[in-house]
């Protein structure tokens, strides 16, 4: 406002005649104002800038500059304050009224004057120039409130990109097509390389849109980056997500989720889907060779523990794509009220279209169908070539050396797991972030990480679990097999596995011993082989680890083995 509310209110009077400004004088005084008269527009102007009235009161016809000018000028120099101008006047004549209002007067008053009726414009005026104030007051004020609100989500949308960056990165097999409806996406995708090659890849739709739906994000990410790097199972991070969702996030707030592992030892891709629209895969012929639908509810409703027969899995084979998306894309609308559809994304991804076309021809479909339609929620959609990310495993180990690190002291550990413990818990991660601890550097310890991932899985399914791999020739047979050994492994007892690891110098380096000891019957371990023969018993897997270790020793029935890893000191 234009003065504090104590403060006494100024008018300013323009006319040339002394008896009119003597009788306005007195009108104003008695209603509170201190006034300031000037006898022609040129002086007003000046009295206008010195003294900033709150009213004026202006005559029309004077000498040096007349009352159409001057007001034109003072309403250039209130900007935006709103200054009320009454225009004194003998003149009734439309015309001339017209002129006061085109200059800027706001009212005018016919002399001779009417006290009472002067009265009553001054108080209207002085209502209106209150009002006015106080809207460019709360107009200022928004004004500043939403600058602050804009600082602050542009702060907040630097932090959560920096923190989304731990699980983003750009993968010439992953196809993204992401249109958010504001600054932050209520739809994430996440990807984590895996210790033993292959990666994880999560896609999020989060409850609502902007930044609360964004919020979801961070601690999902969080417990996805870490958990995979550490070699957890999808089935483990997926329950770990939903506790933490379910423990900080408000009821009616919860996230519909993908998880996708692309196994590049055992060259299968497994498939969580809670909430999220049918997930398809298309062969190398351009054929929907498998759907996996959602048959969990999303993460951050009820605590509950995912199992392995909630996952789909399937064998990898040349060309395999993935397609996943969120329900954005399918309940796009046009400019008709109609949606995308399901039915309509599976006649793109059938239509003859085959490889990296696929996702593109998905892409012009959906930019064609919406049209200029308004954009209702967040679209993603991910294009994953199965058959290049399997082929995304750690260097090769021959001649790998570490430079500049202090090497880890000689040590040795042994974990021994009964029934009840193999049942909830999968010791790999566990012992890799030892080995972290033990000061191995990252390169070793993800080989390492394969290495005892196959043996211990080849104890537990095959040794104690006595599954046999033949069962996962086909597709169907899969499923089968994992669903066997969640039964198998539910009804587990009076069993073990003791794994024995030790760290010994050894000559230009170090040498780890890795021993795997069940309990189980055992199994045919000459029928073994070098990858290569896709139906031998986890040939392919065996045959990785054959590579890695500079020995690979099986004893007795074939529950007992011990795997030699080298590495050497540079210089």
């Amino acid at each position: 406002m234009s003065s504090a509310t104590n403060a006494q209110k100024k008018a300013l009077i323009v006319d040339d005649d002394s008896v009119n400004i003597r009788l306005l004088r007195a009108i104003l005084q008695k209603e509170g104002y201190q006034v300031f008269t000037a006898d022609n527009g040129l002086i007003a102007i000046d009295v206008f800038i010195r003294e900033r009235p709150d009213i004026v009161l202006m005559d029309i016809m004077m000498p040096v500059m007349n009352g159409y000018e001057a007001a034109r000028h003072i309403k250039a120099l209130s900007r935006e304050r709103f200054i009320p101008i009454i225009f004194l006047t003998v003149v009734t004549d439309e015309e001339a009224l017209s002129k006061c209002v085109a200059s800027g007067g706001d009212d005018f008053l016919t002399k001779p004057y009417n006290r009472i009726i002067l009265r009553a414009k001054i108080s209207a005026m002085e209502r209106i120039r209150i009002l006015y104030a106080t809207l460019n007051q709360q107009k200022e004020e928004l004004e500043r409130y939403q600058a602050n609100i804009s600082h602050e989500l542009e702060f907040a949308s630097r932090i959560f990109h920096n923190v989304m960056a731990k699980g983003s990165m750009a993968l010439p097999y992953v196809r993204i097509l992401s249109l958010p409806m504001s600054m932050f996406n209520g739809d994430l995708l996440l990807c984590a390389r895996k210790p033993a090659g292959g990666l994880h890849i999560m896609l999020c739709d989060f409850t609502g849109h902007g930044l609360p739906a964004a919020v979801g994000a961070l601690p999902v990410s969080e417990v996805f980056v870490a958990m995979t790097e550490r070699g957890f199972s999808i089935s483990e991070i997926v329950s770990e997500m939903n506790r933490k969702l379910c423990r900080e996030l408000p009821t009616g707030f919860f996230c519909a989720a993908c998880l996708i592992d692309i196994d590049a030892t055992q060259s299968l891709v497994r498939i969580w889907n809670g909430g999220l629209p049918t997930i398809f895969l298309v062969d190398q012929a351009g054929n929907i060779v498998k759907t996996a639908t959602s048959t969990q509810l999303p993460l951050g409703i009820i605590e509950t523990v995912v199992s392995p027969s909630d996952i789909s899995v399937m064998e990898i084979s040349p060309g395999l794509r993935l397609f996943l998306y969120t329900d954005g894309l399918i309940e796009a609308s046009n400019s008709s009220g109609e949606k995308f559809s399901q039915k309509r994304l599976e006649a793109v991804l059938t239509k003859g279209v085959r490889g990296a076309g696929i996702f593109s021809a998905v892409q012009q479909e959906l930019l064609e169908f919406r049209g200029e339609a308004q954009q209702l929620d967040d679209i993603s959609l991910v294009d994953i070539d199965c058959y290049s990310a399997v082929n995304d495993m750690p260097d090769p180990v021959d001649a790998m050396t570490f430079a500049q690190r202090a090497l880890p002291a000689e040590w040795k550990m042994s974990f021994n797991l009964t029934a009840g413990i193999i049942k909830q818990f999968n010791p790999v991660p566990v012992i890799i972030n030892m080995l972290n601890q033990f000061r191995v550097p990252a390169d070793h310890r993800r080989r390492i990480y394969t290495v005892l991932s196959e043996l211990y899985s080849n104890a537990l399914d095959h040794g104690l679990l006595q599954l046999e791999s033949s069962m996962k020739k086909t597709p169907d047979g899969f499923g089968s097999y994992y669903n066997l050994r969640e039964q198998r492994l539910s009804t587990l007892s009076n069993a073990f596995t003791n794994i024995d690891i030790e760290q010994v110098a050894a000559h230009k380096g170090y040498r780890l011993k890795l021993r795997v000891v069940d309990s189980g019957k055992g199994f045919d371990f000459k029928r073994q082989t070098m990858a290569g023969d896709q139906n031998a018993l986890c040939g392919r897997g065996l045959g990785l680890v054959r590579s890695l270790c500079d020995e690979l020793v099986y004893d007795g029935c074939g529950n007992t083995v011990e795997a030699t890893y080298y590495w050497e000191k540079q210089g």
